[in-house]
């Protein structure tokens, strides 16, 4: 059995990755085990359970949700030599730039590539620029399914927002607000064009994710969203080299 140990910032991207792994994972025979970090050094920090695998798969998920984005690299750093020793193959972070601006980015990489854990696993933190929903607003499709007047065109034409955008990054940077919106909050604005809200509640996620279309996030939205593919890259290259290593030994 291959490992593999994620760890992400908050529910959302718990919710998301999970989705995205059954995509593009369910065909190698995963199974995911989800967790959620409380407290800090103070009071002592803890992991609890969400859901365990009920069945032996032959790779191993742990996806677990740091509730912080301050948490994600630091939850490494303390759980690496424990997850080592337990076998993990590979360790993922994925955390927000905001509310960081557009410009730290470069720094922010260098930053968790510096202080990431050196060793057996691979270890590589990754950023959603700025947050996971430009990820989210750059699947412009869905935004049909919820209702159909809200298209492209529409939706730029009311909010200023091309959704289809070859820079779509750079188009929700809150540097060019002056109220420091966010990528969250444009997804907001755009579903209240048509009566319907975003702001990060369970059942508002689950709802985007029924939605979503995840052969677009694969296929084509990295082509305009190089955080997402890099991310997508982090995963490929652990099934692939898992699949690889396979090939070398029959």
């Amino acid at each position: 059995m291959k490992k593999l140990a994620i760890f992400v910032e908050g529910q959302t991207e718990q919710i998301f990755v999970e989705q995205l792994l059954n995509y593009i994972a369910a065909a190698h025979g995963i199974c995911i085990e989800k967790r959620r970090g409380f407290g800090g050094r103070d009071n002592g920090r803890r992991f609890i359970t969400l859901s365990s695998p009920k069945a032996e798969a032959p790779y191993y998920i742990l996806l677990v949700d740091s509730s912080n984005d301050g948490r994600v690299l630091t939850d490494i750093r303390e759980e690496y030599e424990g997850l080592s020793k337990q076998g993990y193959d590979k360790i993922i972070g994925l955390r927000d730039i905001y509310p960081h601006s557009y410009k730290d980015f470069r720094k922010l990489r260098r930053f968790a590539k510096n202080l990431v854990p050196k060793g057996k696993a691979k270890t590589e933190v990754c950023f959603a620029v700025l947050e996971i929903e430009t990820w989210f607003v750059a699947e412009y499709k869905h935004f049909e399914k919820i209702h159909p007047r809200l298209t492209a065109r529409f939706i730029k034409e009311r909010t200023g927002i091309d959704p289809s955008s070859e820079d779509i990054e750079l188009t929700l940077n809150p540097e060019k607000d002056e109220n420091f919106s966010s990528p969250a909050a444009d997804l907001n604005r755009i579903y209240n064009l048509v009566k319907r809200s975003y702001n990060k509640k369970k059942q508002q996620v689950l709802n985007v994710m029924k939605v979503l279309d995840m052969k677009e996030i694969v296929n084509e939205v990295p082509k305009r969203v190089h955080s997402l593919g890099f991310f997508l890259r982090q995963l490929e290259d652990f099934f692939t080299s898992v699949q690889e290593e396979k090939d070398q030994k029959s």
